[in-house]
């Protein structure tokens, strides 16, 4: 199990590399003071947050389901520097009900890592893929929003 959890965090700490010069590349022609975000659902919105974390390429953040359940990311999270970038957070108050595996800690997982990053949060009361139309919607708003008020 330690080795699975040191593989993937040294495969997640080659995305922001990665992701940055993807997106540097992509977005080359764009002025100095844009607006770049990233929204995932599930391990992907995992990745995001880590990836903003880890090297700020983002000025945004959204998340749908993350899987913040996963085993050492509360550690981890309470030994970074919190960033200025703006979170979202949309999940199920049922994610992770019933569980007894490393899911049962979904709900508290995505609460702390909410609170600790100072995003707003916003829930349903479906679990895990429940929901994703209206989950999504509500995370382009906020980006919407976000995107109108940075111009």
């Amino acid at each position: 199990m330690a080795h699975i959890r040191l593989k993937t965090l040294h495969i997640l700490h080659k995305i922001p590399k990665h992701a940055e010069a993807f997106l540097e590349h992509v977005f080359s022609t764009l002025p100095e003071n844009r607006e770049l975000g990233i929204l995932g659902l599930s391990l992907g919105a995992l990745f995001g947050v880590y990836a903003t974390i880890r090297k700020p390429v983002f000025s945004f953040c959204a998340s749908i389901s993350g899987s913040f359940w996963y085993p050492g990311w509360t550690d981890w999270l309470r030994c970074q520097d919190k960033s200025r970038t703006a979170y979202f957070f949309c999940s199920g108050q049922d994610e992770g009900r019933g569980r007894k595996d490393a899911l049962k800690d979904s709900r508290s997982a995505t609460d702390f890592t909410s609170s600790y990053l100072g995003g707003t949060y916003v829930t349903d009361e479906k679990g895990h893929m429940s929901y994703l139309k209206e989950r999504t919607e509500e995370c382009l708003s906020w980006i919407r929003n976000r995107l109108v008020m940075s111009n």
